[in-house]
């Protein structure tokens, strides 16, 4: 008895209001971008933007490699809605069902058995490390496709396959995203699967200037072997972080140092040039490191990166400090995320001097 025979008998298709916040977000990047590829429109600031807010910016340029694959080199028709459509179609849920596979599973073959379904062996092999990547980039921004396992049924041969039925609508992308956001505010949904105590500190880069050149500082040369205190905040300039967080850890620093620490670090998601010139207003000296995080790559893969585009600051930091030691996680103190304003509780350098001395 073969895996479709074992499976439950499928169910009528989802209703896209229905779905997790995660599932929404990578099936609404997947209708806008079959909408612009079939009315020849460019959408893509739109997704990179949308995706960037999500706090998966990296998942862009995935799942446009993605569709562009399958729409090159798939044989037959995909049945993709329109993106303010409420059904969700058979081949929509195949495509989630893929990604969810790759979410879930363990073998670097999981999600073949729903791409096979459109891509012949040739094509699945260019395929499946895209898929697996963009599979991978939404898991680590907490954006996450439950597993149907009753979607096999759909990969029955004797299945109708249907024309493509993309409506022709006008849709405002960006209100349609911000809708989006709102809901998974409202979920409590920000930052489902933040970095924890145990994880490993993400190795990303972080550009500097030194001697009028630009140089890469990557994280595992500021955590490997070291015992570094790190706290992250909204933005430079900004009331709390000047008045309160930076120049905190700066006058507890001696006293950090004192109880085993190595570096101390501040990050925000801004430019070298910003980081500066902010160092240099409050006066603060070498014995914290700034770290400006301008793309957003080590906030994005902490699952610390937020939305404060109603302040017009665009995507942010999430305010929260941790000890690392050798590059793992040993402590964390992350400001409540069901306060929608910039709460500043226990991510102080009093908390992390207290934590430290335990």
């Amino acid at each position: 008895m073969n895996k479709l025979e074992r499976t439950p008998h499928a169910k009528p298709g989802d209703v896209f209001l229905e779905l997790s916040f995660g599932e929404q977000i990578f099936l609404w990047g997947i209708r806008i971008w079959v909408s612009g590829y079939k009315n020849d429109t460019n959408v893509q600031d739109t997704l990179r933007l949308a995706y960037t807010h999500a706090g998966v910016p990296k998942a862009h340029a995935e799942l446009n490699a993605l569709m562009e694959m399958i729409t090159i080199a798939a044989f037959g028709v995909m049945d993709v809605r329109c993106p303010s459509c409420s059904k969700v179609s058979d081949d929509e849920l195949l495509l989630m069902s893929a990604i969810a596979a790759w979410q879930h599973g363990s073998s670097p073959y999981d999600g073949d058995i729903y791409l096979e379904y459109w891509a012949k062996p040739a094509t699945l092999r260019i395929l499946r490390p895209i898929a697996r990547t963009l599979a991978t980039v939404l898991r680590e921004g907490g954006i996450l496709i439950r597993p149907r396992p009753w979607s096999l049924n759909l990969l029955s041969p004797n299945r109708q396959r249907t024309r493509n039925e993309l409506h022709a609508v006008t849709i405002h992308y960006t209100n349609l995203f911000s809708c989006l956001i709102s809901k998974r505010k409202a979920m409590n949904m920000r930052n489902p699967n933040h970095k924890k105590v145990g994880d490993l500190i993400p190795d990303a880069l972080f550009p500097v200037r030194k001697e009028e050149e630009w140089h890469s500082l990557s994280a595992s040369e500021i955590f490997k072997g070291s015992k570094v205190v790190l706290f992250a905040l909204p933005g430079a300039f900004t009331p709390t972080c000047s008045k309160s967080h930076l120049p905190g850890f700066s006058s507890h620093a001696q006293k950090l140092f004192d109880a085993g620490v190595d570096t101390v670090c501040c990050l925000s998601v801004n430019d070298w040039f910003t980081m500066e010139a902010w160092r240099e207003d409050l006066q603060i000296g070498d014995e914290v490191m700034m770290l400006p995080d301008g793309n957003a790559d080590f906030t994005t893969a902490m699952g610390m990166l937020v939305d404060k585009r109603h302040l017009g600051f665009g995507a942010r930091s999430w305010r929260y400090s941790m000890i690392v030691t050798d590059g793992i996680i040993e402590k964390m103190f992350v400001e409540n995320f069901n306060d929608d304003g910039d709460p500043f509780q226990v991510s102080s350098a009093p908390s992390m001097l207290e934590a430290l001395q335990k």
